[in-house]
């Protein structure tokens, strides 16, 4: 006898109560883990003369994260596959917040270059294990509106990290730590508690969730084992030993080598590429323009990602704004006599990469389930976050060979336009999905 079919509407209600129990959690970790990595940008404005870090230096100290980061993804990912992600993501952050708090006390570039690597180490995994977590909770169908909404940790960080940042570093030292050193311990000892946070409350499947009723969790659960059944029929076999030779994952980690080429190598520059080229000197105005391309990337994700999921064309949701943002970046660099047309090209640059993200991590989902999925969301990141360390390197190794950094900001700008040609091309689209948008609709508008 056929198992009998869930009830549509029991299955919403799961879908909106996961929504707003879970997503908004994964957000503030999301915001805190890139306050944690990139923080270092707006600390450099002090902390580069205190500590006597040249610019080639720091754009090594940038970029080293990514050494540790990228050995470790795959395991850490194999192993939350195991584990579960309450206790494995709680982990990551416990034992990156503990580095990002004792980085305050860094006495020189070679101290500041090993807390770098360390924290690359303990927070490899947490990207990929949270998109490997929203597999379990929601559908193809709500997929690219979940990461739009998800990705605002993003922008989110900057936004908030920026002003707080200039803020924090602009103080007088107390307690013998200046203020870069006091924006470090502050958000170290901020992720020590949502770690602590992330482990009691966050359930490994909906059968574990305590706001979801036993019908509701019998409905979401019997949805997305349907999907991963169609699912494995369609990947034909691809396992966690041959998902590194397929074509969709090595493509797929090429264009993501472009959005972190510019993500980093723009996004980690921005506040010194800011004051160099717009002459200004105080910290608290460099801050808040660095946050202002990211407070526009905010509604700019959820409307991009939700139109992805609407149209099921995420190929192309990814590849026309690195094409827009890639080429904006590359012609406004060589504009360098008009400044502020430079920083217009920065922000798109910016804009693009955010927008890009929620549908280019919904792709390999359309392809990838169990554990090839866990293998390959991890194999994808760690590839191609091998740019987070190119890109803040050329920057600063360019910026100390020739003087200015224009010409790694064309480069990078080139890359991710080239990354987006590369996304269109290989047309990983899904047939356009209109049911999905009511599911989340009450949550977006709330």
């Amino acid at each position: 006898m056929a198992s009998p079919q869930p009830d549509p509407d029991v299955e919403q209600r799961a879908v909106n109560k996961s929504l707003r129990y879970l997503v908004p959690l994964l957000i503030v970790g999301f915001t805190v883990m890139n306050l944690d990595r990139t923080n270092i940008g707006i600390a450099a404005l002090t902390m580069n003369k205190e500590l006597g870090i040249t610019p080639q230096q720091f754009g090594l100290i940038s970029g080293i994260f990514f050494a540790g980061y990228l050995l470790f993804e795959v395991p850490s990912n194999l192993i939350l596959h195991r584990v579960g992600a309450r206790l494995w993501i709680a982990r990551i952050m416990f034992t990156w917040g503990l580095v990002t708090a004792l980085t305050a006390f860094a006495n020189g570039p070679t101290a500041m270059f090993w807390c770098r690597v360390l924290l690359g180490i303990f927070e490899a995994g947490f990207l990929p294990g949270i998109l490997l977590y929203l597999t379990f909770w929601f559908t193809k169908e709500h997929r690219s509106r979940m990461l739009g909404w998800f990705f605002l940790g993003v922008p989110l960080a900057t936004v908030i990290g920026s002003p707080l940042g200039g803020l924090l570093i602009g103080i007088n030292p107390m307690l013998g730590l200046t203020g870069w050193r006091w924006l470090f311990l502050i958000e170290g000892l901020l992720t020590l508690v949502l770690a602590v946070v992330y482990f009691v409350w966050l359930p490994n499947t909906p059968a574990q969730a305590r706001w979801l009723t036993a019908p509701e969790k019998a409905a979401l659960t019997a949805r997305l084992e349907a999907e991963r059944s169609t699912l494995a029929e369609r990947s034909h076999g691809i396992t966690a030993l041959t998902v590194f030779r397929q074509p969709r994952v090595l493509g797929l980690s090429t264009v993501l080598f472009g959005l972190v080429l510019a993500l980093y190598g723009v996004g980690l520059w921005l506040p010194q590429l800011i004051r160099t080229s717009l002459h200004i000197g105080g910290v608290m105005p460099v801050a808040l323009l660095t946050a202002v391309p990211y407070l526009l990337a905010t509604p700019l994700m959820v409307w991009w990602g939700r139109r992805a999921d609407r149209h099921g064309s995420r190929g192309l949701h990814t590849a026309i704004p690195m094409l827009i943002g890639g080429l904006a970046l590359a012609a406004s660099a060589l504009l360098v006599g008009v400044p502020w047309i430079g920083y217009v090209g920065l922000c798109l640059s910016i804009l693009a990469v955010q927008a890009a993200a929620p549908a280019f991590f919904a792709l390999p989902s359309t392809f990838l389930t169990g554990i090839a999925a866990a293998t390959g969301f991890a194999f994808i990141n760690s590839a191609g976050n091998t740019a987070g360390f190119l890109g803040p390197y050329l920057v600063g190794w360019v910026t100390a060979t020739l003087g200015e950094a224009r010409w790694a900001l064309v480069i990078i700008g080139l890359v991710l336009a080239a990354g987006g040609v590369l996304a269109a091309a290989m047309r990983l689209t899904e047939p356009p999905n209109r049911a999905g948008v009511a599911v989340t609709a009450q949550y977006e508008h709330r």
